[in-house]
């Protein structure tokens, strides 16, 4: 119904970067991605979440995360290229040994994959 509504922009794509704020130590480089992301995509919203995980002890260990979403069209090669470097670049700066991150459909990979990954984008 809401595209009924005249003057409405319907935005289909969705991303959401899971950006752990390593307990504050690392708060800079979330701000960094989040004006990275907001630049290439027109704006972002973030929301403070917990992060959580069994370790190898089997115990449950949770720490911060700064969720960054944005709504977007299909991204042209270039755009998706500011957004992949933006998210790399946090991985490095953060020290992070994974990502999440979701469009759509829900990834984790380990930030050495990504960045890898990062050499051979080719759109």
């Amino acid at each position: 119904w809401l595209e009924t509504i005249r003057g409405v922009t319907c935005y289909r794509d969705r991303l959401r970067v899971y950006a752990p704020t390593c307990y504050g130590a690392c708060a800079d480089a979330v701000e960094r991605l989040t004006k990275r992301i907001s630049e290439a995509l027109g704006g972002a919203t973030v929301y403070d979440a917990e992060g959580c995980w069994v370790n190898e002890k089997g115990e449950l260990e949770c720490e911060p995360v700064k969720v960054v979403e944005s709504a977007h069209h299909c991204l042209s090669p270039s755009k998706a290229r500011e957004v992949a470097e933006a998210i790399g670049d946090y991985a490095r700066e953060a020290d992070q040994r994974y990502l999440a991150v979701e469009e759509g459909t829900f990834f984790i990979t380990s930030s050495e994959e990504f960045m890898e990954s990062l050499k051979k984008f080719r759109m």
